[in-house]
């Protein structure tokens, strides 16, 4: 099948695909709503922002948080466009791959005519949700980074404390060695005292700890 066919068959079954998913923004209705790509506004005719281009993709090793982004966005976005955003999220999602993407466009700008949603309001919602959680990456971000030099400071400090541990034991160890040294020097001279009277040492005590 040629390209100029596949499309001409792919605008044929716009209508369809409209009616099927129009499901995803209201309960129920009558009608049905038309996907001609002239009828796509000049907001959906335009390149969509592209979050990954902002702040860099994702790695796929990273695994993603559970953040309630709804609650983020609920001091600036509008309850009734954050829920619009949301329909035409699964809209997007639920749209066949195989459609050329000026008909998906002509689809989800006929839905969104046919039930009265404004797509300058969706697009202007989005681009909100974008600088929303644009801002709480860097909140984010800037949690790390005082977290960071709070606990590199207090690393240092016990790192330093350590240190000081270290030479304490190295010191407590080096007089230790000398008292035994000098213990012995003088245990080698009484012992040779008790050597020339013919006696001999007693045995040590049993120390109560032993």
């Amino acid at each position: 099948m040629s390209a100029k066919v596949g499309y001409t068959a792919a605008m044929a079954d716009s209508k369809g695909l409209s009616a099927k998913f129009l499901g995803l923004f209201v309960e129920s209705g009558d009608g049905e709503a038309s996907a001609s790509v002239s009828e796509a506004p000049e907001v959906l005719r335009g390149p969509a922002p592209v979050l990954e281009e902002e702040r860099g993709a994702v790695s796929a090793s990273v695994v993603p948080a559970n953040v309630d982004f709804d609650e983020v966005f609920k001091t600036v976005v509008d309850a009734t466009d954050l829920d619009s955003v949301h329909k035409a999220v699964a809209l997007l999602k639920s749209l066949p791959d195989s459609a050329p993407l000026e008909v998906r466009r002509g689809i989800v700008a006929a839905s969104l005519k046919a039930f009265g949603f404004d797509t300058q309001k969706i697009v202007d919602a989005g681009r909100n949700q974008l600088k929303a959680i644009a801002t709480f990456v860097r909140v984010n971000e800037q949690q790390l980074v005082k977290a960071t030099a709070e606990n590199t400071t207090q690393v240092a400090k016990l790192e330093a404390a350590l240190a000081s541990m270290k030479q304490d034991l190295a010191r407590r160890s080096e007089h230790l060695a000398s008292v035994v040294a000098a213990a012995d020097l003088r245990s080698a001279e009484v012992h040779e005292v008790l050597k020339f009277f013919g006696a001999e040492a007693d045995p040590p005590k049993t120390s109560p700890q032993s």
